[in-house]
């Protein structure tokens, strides 16, 4: 029967996903999730062993309940697609065990020669239960053609095996035949960059917002009273023709103190209408104005909305904020929108040859580079979407980064080079020329040198001005980071050999060598730039003095670390374990000071900026909140559903927290009670705020910004 069926290459779907109706949702998800899934550029063009070659993605992958709905006669349409299919997926739970249909689609499969090609996606249930005297029949996972001893490959998403995201990545892994521990921590770099950080609008953009707002409110509460003592105090401003502007400040004032006061005790009808009169006296006095709009729109005000959602037709690559936090730009596709970051009004959308990905506004904000597939990187005027200049490489552009004066830009492209270009004309001052693609670039500091990283298994420090290569690190694998410290002494560069290297920049001199594991979040800084708290594969922690390299201490846990984080005084490091325990640690010492036991892992820890509580998330579904110093619980909190992300407000006041049920909760830190929530469509993967606490950052699991 095989012997009339295409080569594997030459087969039409990647994937033939078989389920049960009652799992459709997942089915769509799976189906989604596949062909949407960006492959790595170092990874394209790839020949697999059966002959097919790796795109940008899996596309088209086949779900039969969808494509098959127009078919008169399901049976040969179905027997087609498995035999155009290079994979069976096959989504395993106690609704598929019973399917007739998900059955017969797995022996079909097996019947044309595909028996070795079969992945099984565990949803819930036991595997071979039915064959295990200590389960019950019907907590079997499998359907009959699945069972024991034929047991595929399997990815296991539910809460005890691999969870949602390993599992469809070790899928993946199996069609693509990548290295699934690659993959894996691309994943968890993905997450870190989700980390963004929001700016706050403009003053006149905040204005505008509050006395629209204020007009409408305070007219539904301002009491009685309060309207004669404005009229009372309004009048006697204006027979004070002499010394007006004066007097209208000096009320001004006195009724934003009193809207302070009012906010702090929680009166906030009140304070809106202490409020409403000072803008109305004095309507340039701006203090009044910025407290409106954090209480009318940020974080913690009781008439919260959500400030804007922008939803787009392709992949969302890359979203990077302009250095005063009032502009945002997004590249979706082979396309880049510029909105305003308060209200998500577009300001232009640029259409470009193909896939954009690196973005950079310049630090002054006055420009924007951005690269893309097309081979071309270039400099976009901010204010008009006008092309300033623009440099052809000879191969996708995968990195940009401007220098901290703004004159000049670095480029990394798939064409084996890295380029310093001057942003106002698009000219080139210096390149370097390496043996594979460039995958990473930063200026130091000074912006005197620039370091690339490369799929050559080599990072450089090279001399801006010239091109010069200063020194050199090498690796067993393609290098995919590169970053300066805080005060350019250090150079640090990560591989996906699983290494780190710190070199001295002043001397090229390699100054330690680090095997950091598969997963690992290895490297973080503390506060002041003094420590770097470092990862191992042997679930170690080393915190080392970055002078030095020293060590200043070495902690030692049972399981590997998922999350870390420095006190914001640099003399404590919680650390999050796949042991179920969120620990407070001693850097000076490594003796531990306090900690809290879970259900289950622990995927975020946090400290408040005073560092008086720690706050940690679980796969237990339970945030929980304790003193940093006692471990003493100051509450618990079950959200029924896996917490991702916890992120305290920089003034300690709210504590925002990401989750599975698609929603970013905000809560009163100091009762655990929530002020409200935001549903945003998909699993809520990492929550942020702003430096200065007006604006969050969220994100999730869709092509939403």
């Amino acid at each position: 029967m095989s012997a009339d069926l295409p080569p594997s290459h030459e087969k039409k779907y990647w994937a033939f996903i078989s389920y049960s109706s009652k799992d459709r949702k997942w089915g769509k998800w799976l189906h989604s999730r596949l062909e949407n899934y960006p492959i790595p550029k170092e990874f394209q063009g790839t020949e697999l062993f059966d002959g097919a070659v790796l795109g940008k993605d899996l596309k088209p992958c086949f779900r039969d309940r969808d494509e098959l709905s127009g078919s008169a006669d399901l049976g040969p349409a179905i027997m087609n697609a498995l035999n155009q299919s290079r994979y069976l997926i096959v989504l395993c739970s106690k609704n598929s065990a019973k399917s007739e249909w998900v059955n017969k689609e797995i022996e079909d499969f097996k019947d044309i020669g595909g028996e070795k090609k079969i992945l099984a996606l565990i949803l819930d249930g036991e595997p071979n239960a039915t064959s295990n005297s200590n389960l019950p029949d019907e907590e079997e996972c499998f359907p009959p053609a699945l069972r024991y001893p034929c047991e595929p490959l399997a990815g296991d998403m539910r809460k005890e095996g691999d969870g949602k995201e390993r599992g469809f990545l070790k899928v993946l892994s199996g069609i693509a035949q990548l290295d699934f521990d690659v993959l894996y921590r691309r994943h968890e770099r993905a997450q870190r960059k989700k980390r963004l950080v929001l700016g706050g609008a403009s003053i006149a953009l905040i204005t505008t917002l509050t006395l629209l707002s204020i007009a409408a409110v305070s007219q539904k509460i301002k009491a009685d009273k309060e309207t004669a003592r404005a009229e009372i105090q309004t009048r006697k401003v204006e027979e004070a023709n002499a010394n007006q502007d004066k007097l209208l400040l000096e009320a001004s004032m006195g009724d934003h103190e009193a809207a302070t006061r009012a906010f702090n005790e929680g009166r906030y009808n009140e304070g809106l209408a202490y409020l409403d009169r000072s803008i109305r006296l004095k309507p340039d006095n701006v203090g009044p104005q910025i407290m409106a709009a954090n209480y009318l729109f940020g974080p913690a005000s009781p008439n919260h909305v959500t400030r804007w959602i922008a939803s787009f037709d392709d992949w969302v690559t890359n979203i990077t904020f302009n250095p005063n936090g009032n502009l945002i730009a997004i590249s979706h596709g082979g396309s880049l929108t510029l909105k305003e970051a308060g209200t998500g009004n577009e300001i232009y959308s640029l259409k470009f040859g193909d896939f954009v990905t690196p973005v950079a506004f310049s630090p002054d904000g006055r420009w924007l580079a951005v690269g893309s597939d097309d081979s071309i990187v270039r400099v976009i005027e901010t204010a008009t979407g006008k092309e300033v200049s623009s440099l052809e490489f000879g191969g996708g552009v995968n990195c940009v980064v401007f220098s901290p004066d703004g004159r000049w830009f670095a480029a990394g492209s798939g064409d084996h080079t890295a380029r310093v270009i001057e942003a106002a004309t698009g000219k080139e001052i210096s390149s370097l020329k390496f043996q594979e693609a460039v995958t990473s670039v930063t200026f130091s500091p000074d912006g005197r040198r620039f370091a690339a990283g490369s799929n050559d298994n080599t990072a450089r420090l090279i001399e801006a001005a010239t091109g010069k290569q200063l020194s050199s690190l090498e690796f067993g694998k393609g290098v995919f980071s590169v970053v300066f410290s805080p005060d350019g002494s250090l150079l640090i560069a990560e591989s996906y050999s699983e290494i780190s290297r710190l070199m001295e920049t002043a001397t090229g001199m390699e100054v330690s060598s680090l095997e950091l594991g598969v997963g690992v979040n290895s490297l973080i800084f503390s506060p002041d730039g003094r420590w770097l708290a470092r990862g191992h594969p042997d679930n170690r922690v080393r915190v080392v003095e970055v002078a030095t390299d020293k060590d200043v201490s070495v902690l030692k846990f049972e399981e590997r670390v998922i999350s870390k984080v420095f006190s914001p005084d640099g003399q404590w490091l919680a650390v999050g374990c796949r042991d179920n325990i969120a620990r407070v640690m001693e850097v000076a010492t490594g003796t531990q000071v306090s900690s809290v036991e879970f259900g289950d892992d622990v995927e975020s820890v946090v400290f408040s900026p005073d560092g008086h509580w720690l706050a940690a998330g679980s796969r237990d579904n339970t945030v929980r909140v304790i003193e940093s110093a006692t471990g003493k619980n100051v509450y618990s909190l079950d959200f029924g559903t896996i917490v991702t992300s916890v992120a305290f407000s920089p003034d300690g006041r709210w504590l925002a927290v990401g989750c599975w049920d698609n929603a970013a909760h905000m809560l009163e830190s100091a009762t655990g009670k929530e002020e409200y929530s935001l549903d945003f469509g998909a699993i809520v993967t990492s929550v942020a705020f702003s430096p200065d606490g007006r604006w969050l950052a969220v994100g999730s699991e869709n092509n939403t910004a």
